[in-house]
């Protein structure tokens, strides 16, 4: 599972705006606006509902597993980023699952 320090680590890493993370099984928004150094800031979201993100800011997203959860949520998820309205929906989804 990604933390904030590991998504601490990837922003030092990348120049990138917004950064996916994929093979993480989980779903999470880290963004990098923190009041303490070396510290991230996990955002809360709901599943199937856009997220407005910051153009302030940068993120580190990690959408879920298609078809393999590791958090108890058994659904299918997978992530739309809308650039025009600036908006993250990870969505989640009954179906066949692979665990």
């Amino acid at each position: 599972m990604l933390t904030g320090d590991d998504a601490w680590r990837i922003f030092r890493e990348v120049t990138f705006r917004l950064t996916f993370v994929g093979h993480a099984h989980l779903s999470y928004v880290f963004g990098e606006r923190s009041d303490r150094y070396g510290a991230t800031t996990p955002h809360p979201f709901r599943f199937n509902q856009p997220f407005a993100l910051d153009p302030s800011d940068r993120y580190v997203i990690g959408v879920g597993a298609v078809g393999y959860p590791r958090d108890g949520i058994q659904k299918i998820r997978y992530g739309i980023y809308d650039q025009a309205a600036e908006t993250l929906e990870i969505r989640a989804l009954d179906g066949p699952l692979l665990v």
